[in-house]
């Protein structure tokens, strides 16, 4: 009798999950790349945010920050009296480190020259401002001025 009782728990459970998967919408549909959509999407697992990763070259839409100017001279003056760190990170990008004053104080994601960036824009954070450096119009990383 105790067989016959666990075999119908375990047939009720299997079937709950099934019903719970095709009520979900995940079976049938590739579900573990839906699931990882949807996770991704609400800036859980890797990404964090939106399924890309952004690794701060961006300011997020919801971000109450205030754009503001600056000097490229002035910017372009501190990025080439910085120290520079580079290392290539576990998925072969190269990544420069921004060491100023002996503060990490932003990166460029690429093999890029400084002297070649560009400054595209700039948004006062509460640590500083933030000013995003690129290359053809295209955020290639940040440097932080305190």
């Amino acid at each position: 009798m105790k067989k016959v009782l666990a075999a119908l728990l375990l047939a009720a459970v299997v079937l709950a999950g099934a019903a719970s998967a095709f009520g979900f919408g995940y079976a049938g549909t590739g579900s573990a790349d839906r699931a990882a959509q949807e996770c991704m999407g609400n800036g859980y697992g890797h990404g964090h945010g939106h399924g890309r990763q952004n690794m701060g070259l961006a300011v997020p839409e919801n971000a109450a920050l205030e754009q503001t100017d600056v000097s490229a001279e002035d910017v372009k003056a501190r990025l080439e009296s910085a120290d520079i760190e580079v290392f290539t990170n576990p998925r072969g990008v190269t990544v420069q480190r921004i060491i100023i004053d002996g503060e990490y104080s932003g990166k460029i994601v690429g093999d890029y020259a400084i002297d070649q960036l560009e400054v595209l824009s700039a948004y006062q954070t509460l640590n500083g401002v933030k000013v995003f450096l690129g290359m053809d119009g295209n955020v290639v990383g940040f440097v932080l001025l305190r």
